[in-house]
């Protein structure tokens, strides 16, 4: 079956002196791998429509229960060149591209999770550098919705009552926050700052999220939530490599 659909690049390697594969998150089939014969050549059909990051509209040759698709044309529709012009938001462009690759199921479409990653894409382009994350943070936000786990963040997930207070518990388990009765062992606390934020993050598109500021005072607990709330709900504790390279450059910084 000859399928035209448009994708995002995940990732690419080499397979051959003129070839290479490309992981592609796609809006009809989902995560799909397919080889680009040609791809490597100096003036190659594809052009750069397999950059990282790029989203194009791309012909796959596709077989039922194939590991491997062929992939014979690719037409760029947004390079998203902005989220490589500097250090930070290259970063989390990595960061968003490799939990896709991580959550995401071979062959399996998801709409919402295709538009999360457009979104927060989108907003990463438009963001400064050291604001970048809130388009990480998005992208976790939509992400965890599209794939069924949308946590509770305006009444406790235990027993459904309003949370007023100064400090509150979340917890992964529990689906959100939780008042002090349904407190479990365990939970991220968290100010009543930080569980507002969460929720304009959860009620906002890219243009939206780039009028977002989180105050340093507060990132900390935004970036335990999501992280604590994705890796439950995905049962992947797979570090990423772009946050753990980050990490690392900044210590030798």
């Amino acid at each position: 079956m000859i399928l035209r659909t448009d994708g995002i690049v995940l990732r690419t390697h080499r397979m051959s002196e003129s070839s290479k594969v490309a992981v592609l998150y796609t809006a009809e089939l989902g995560k799909v791998k397919a080889t680009a014969k040609g791809a490597r050549r100096p003036k190659s059909k594809f052009g750069a429509s397999l950059e990282p990051f790029t989203e194009g509209t791309y012909v796959i040759y596709h077989r039922e229960g194939r590991d491997l698709q062929t992939l014979s044309e690719g037409d760029i529709l947004r390079p998203f060149e902005g989220v490589k012009s500097d250090f930070d938001r290259l970063i989390h462009a990595s960061a968003i591209v490799e939990l896709t690759d991580h959550v995401a199921v071979d062959e399996g479409p998801n709409p919402a999770l295709y538009r999360a990653l457009q979104e927060a894409l989108s907003c990463l382009e438009r963001l400064p550098g050291d604001r970048s994350e809130t388009a990480f943070w998005l992208f976790q936000v939509h992400a965890a919705e599209a794939l069924g786990y949308r946590p509770s963040l305006d009444r406790c997930a235990g027993c459904g009552e309003p949370c007023r207070q100064r400090r509150t518990r979340f917890s992964p388990r529990a689906g959100g926050v939780t008042c002090e009765n349904c407190g479990e062992e365990g939970a991220v606390s968290l100010r009543a700052e930080t569980v507002r934020f969460l929720a304009r993050l959860q009620s906002s598109g890219a243009e939206t999220a780039v009028g977002l500021d989180a105050p340093e005072t507060i990132r900390g607990e935004v970036r335990q939530a999501l992280r604590t709330f994705v890796e439950y709900h995905t049962e992947d504790r797979r570090p990423l490599r772009s946050l753990h390279f980050k990490d690392q450059v900044s210590i030798t910084m």
